[in-house]
């Protein structure tokens, strides 16, 4: 009934101001529009941008008395504490449950259990209800349009929407939400089944249409004498059932197209959501594929459901991955006990992720379990692959995967067994950098899986990157320039974690032949590389002795050079020397390198050595002029050595040492002259050589 009155008026700027006044508005919008919105416009009040004009926007197009309680219901539900609107609703009069209420046209909404499946604290994934409401209402439009043109025959289709997603990454509620969101534009009814395509007990495809025939008979609002039992009519009555109605079928959990098929047949005005882990596609379907929660999404869910967690939000988040089943079962167990610490938590999280993501109370909230679920149907090349792998904590390329990877004779080609992993969303692939991807949490399901073969494929990863950088190493010598080394030609954002990784793995790793020839080819072929990685000066002074120590036992004197020069560098920066006694462990270093490479006649390892004892020298503060001399005798022998590789640079500093020299004097004692154990200066016979 069309209402001119005072009342509505009243209503109307009452609710408008409630709306803005507010603390969750966003919120209150969102469960308004839930309730009314889709009835007043079917989406496109929806797909306007900001949540403040659309509201304000069907509030002034709302033209009834009855929708303006609706709209102060929907936001009453989701703000119970709000004064305003409680005052004003009980001042006039309204009711609201939720159970029963009057629409425009007199006709009563039920309330659909598919709605209230949605769980209340359902967050983000904004943008992808908004793409999946935008991409239904094309479609509605485009299929209404070839109605009109008799060329496209008497009847048209529904929409089919596949949302796809790793387990646990909350395809199920996304699904609800939608159905949420839209239940007004379905006034005939809301079905979901649960096809259980992740476990062993599946339903058929005929089983799955009998279900949904079940359902469709138990609504109000379809009513026949059908009753399905012959398998070769099921397909004709499903179509029968729907057509002319306006349902939306939710399929959850499909385990592959064959599954879903027979569902797909939606006449015009019902659609059909299919969930599922695989890469199901339909002809003129919807995909949508769905990953971890943005950042800052996760984090707001996290607080939303245990407001303690607060500043610790981000750690929990980034140890969950992001994954919405991780993040609640993860809160829920905070909420739980409130006497468990939030950092002990994220210890635990950190040291055993899969044992602390469970929930004690809920058996469902298991992120083991649902991983499991796409693991177990994998073919036995294809785990096997999957546990190798899962070393990856970092991007990686097909190379890479190439490289690590054992397996055995007539076994499927990789990329069959990658695209099998993709189809179970176990990896995801990022175009712009050609890298692949496997969640934290796969990864650390996956490892659990290697056992016997660990050791083995950690070195085979050690292998490939050692390669890596010795071919890094290489194109330095051949370019002489160290941005070289991260250059487009050269080492890979993510190929350096990667060094970073192997580099740790090698040194902490159970010493073995093979791991200490890997760690000292590593070391060798990162003299220039080793500034690349992480770690402070103590671990990297722990590192290097590490190398020395295994060299020393091997009686390997290139590495052992390697290993002081490492050391060295470690413990200064000889461009801005920042300590004098860490300076003076430099230059003892220098001074092993120096005998070393001269006894195994290395004289370009003893040129470096060299000029970098100059440079030490140089820095001593105070110096002498006796150190200065050593310096300039020690910086001319390099300049001799690599006469066509010397730049003006070079030479300019030796001729202000000797300007120093000039200055200071003679007749000062040298402040730091340690004795040589072999000569200090080139053999001039050998340098003639």
């Amino acid at each position: 009934m069309q209402v001119e009155g005072t009342k509505f008026r009243q209503l109307q700027k009452i609710l408008l101001e409630a709306l803005r006044t507010t603390e969750r508005i966003e919120t209150a919008i969102k469960y308004a529009i839930d309730d009314y919105g889709l009835r007043i416009s079917k989406f496109d009040v929806l797909t306007k941008v900001a949540p403040n004009e659309y509201v304000f926007d069907l509030i002034e197009k709302v033209n009834t008395v009855d929708g303006i309680e609706y709209l102060i219901c929907g936001a009453l539900r989701e703000c119970p504490d709000s004064r305003t609107l409680t005052a004003f609703s009980e001042e006039f009069g309204i009711a609201c449950s939720s159970d029963v209420i009057s629409s425009n046209n007199g006709t009563q909404a039920r309330s659909s259990s598919l709605v209230e499946l949605c769980v209340k604290d359902f967050t983000g994934r904004v943008q992808e209800i908004r793409d999946i409401i935008v991409k239904l209402a094309e479609d509605a439009k485009a299929e209404s349009a070839k109605q009109k043109d008799k060329s496209f025959g008497a009847s048209g289709s529904g929409s089919v929407v596949i949302i796809k997603g790793m387990g646990g990454v909350g395809k199920t509620q996304l699904a609800y939400a939608v159905a949420q969101q839209l239940a007004q534009q379905y006034p005939d009814g809301l079905v979901e089944v649960n096809l259980r395509g992740a476990d062993k007990k599946a339903l058929a495809p005929e089983s799955v249409l009998l279900t949904v025939l079940q359902k469709l008979l138990k609504l109000p609002s379809i009513s026949s004498s059908i009753t399905p039992s012959r398998s070769d009519s099921l397909k004709d009555d499903y179509r029968t059932l729907l057509e002319g109605k306006s349902v939306l079928i939710v399929a959850d959990n499909a385990q592959d197209y064959e599954q879903v098929k027979p569902l797909a047949s939606v006449p015009l005005g019902c659609d059909l959501i299919v969930t599922t882990r695989l890469s199901i596609n339909h002809p003129g379907g919807i995909p949508i594929q769905i990953g971890p929660l943005p950042h800052s999404v996760a984090e707001a869910m996290l607080c939303k459901i245990c407001k303690r967690i607060g500043k610790d939000a981000a750690e929990l988040a980034r140890l969950c991955g992001y994954l919405p089943l991780a993040l609640r079962i993860s809160a829920n167990r905070l909420e739980a006990d409130p006497s468990f610490p939030v950092g002990e938590y994220l210890s635990n999280l950190a040291n055993d992720p899969l044992v602390q993501l469970s929930d004690p109370i809920d058996k469902d909230l298991i992120v083991e379990a649902s991983l499991r679920l796409s693991w177990d149907p994998l073919t036995p090349t294809a785990r096997n692959v999957l546990a190798q792998l899962s070393i990856f904590r970092i991007s990686f390329d097909f190379a890479a995967a190439q490289g690590i990877l054992h397996l055995p004779k007539g076994a499927p080609k990789l990329r069959q067994v990658i695209s099998e992993l993709f189809s179970y969303s176990l990896l995801t692939w990022e175009d712009s950098t050609k890298y692949y991807t496997i969640h934290d949490l796969v990864g650390a399901f996956a490892r659990t899986q290697l056992k016997a073969i660990a050791n083995s494929t950690y070195l085979r990863y050690a292998q490939y990157y050692v390669e890596l950088a010795e071919k890094a190493e290489a194109l330095y010598r051949k370019t002489g320039d160290t941005a070289a080394i991260v250059a487009d030609e050269g080492l890979q954002p993510e190929e350096l974690l990667h060094l970073n990784v192997v580099w740790a793995w090698l040194l902490s790793a159970r010493r073995s032949p093979t791991t200490n020839k890997l760690l000292l080819r590593f070391a060798e072929c990162s003299i220039y590389t080793e500034g690349l990685f992480n770690g402070s000066r103590q671990q990297r002074i722990q590192q290097w002795n590490i190398i020395l120590g295994i060299a020393q036992r091997q009686n390997d004197l290139s590495s052992q050079i390697t290993a002081w020069g490492g050391l060295a560098s470690s413990y200064t920066n000889l461009d801005k020397p920042d300590n004098q006694d860490r300076l003076r462990q430099a230059i003892d270093c220098f001074r092993q390198q120096i005998t070393i490479a001269q006894e195994i006649k290395a004289y370009s390892r003893e040129a470096a050595a060299t000029w970098n004892l100059s440079l030490a020298l140089e820095a001593l503060d105070p110096i002498s002029v006796a150190d200065l001399e050593r310096a300039v005798r020690l910086a001319q022998d390099y300049i001799d050595y690599n006469k066509e590789q010397i730049k003006d640079a070079d030479r300019e500093r030796l001729a202000k040492l000797r300007t120093r020299i000039a200055e200071l004097g003679a007749g000062s004692k040298p402040a730091y002259v340690p004795e040589p154990t072999r000569q200090e200066s080139f053999d001039r016979d050998e340098l003639d050589k």
